[in-house]
Parts: C-alpha cells; structure tokens; sequence
C-alpha cells in the first residue's frame, strides 16, 4: 500500500485577507463541494476550479484582499 494524493487546495494570500474576503472564498468552496458530490461522474479526470476575483489594482489587491 501506499499513499495517493487525490486533492490539493492553495489559497494565497489567505492570512492577509479580509474576513469578508475569506468568507467569500469558503462559500465558494462550498459550492465546489455540493457541486463534486452532485455532479462528480460528469467532471474530467483532472478537475481544476479557480476563483478569480477583480481588484482594482495589484496595491488594492495587496492592502485590502476583499472579493466580490
């Protein structure tokens, strides 16, 4: 036996987000969730979600980090 990786999650920035902004994304994992149970066998072999989010500009991006 030996072990397989099957998942990997990276969020960056995540200690310097706002709890909005971490609110957000947990909400959106969620649903990443709900969707991997309810529509798991239609997906690819290789799944990948992004969250991507519109900033003003890379120094908002960096002070702020809130989404949506």
């Amino acid at each position: 036996m030996h072990d397989r990786v099957f998942a990997r999650l990276t969020i960056d920035d995540a200690g310097e987000m706002s709890e909005k902004g971490r609110r957000e994304i947990a909400d959106w994992l969620r649903i990443q969730a709900d969707n991997l149970e309810l529509e798991g066998t239609q997906y690819a072999d290789k799944f990948v979600a992004r969250y991507i989010a519109t900033v003003k500009d890379e120094d908002d991006a960096q002070k702020e980090l809130t989404f949506g």
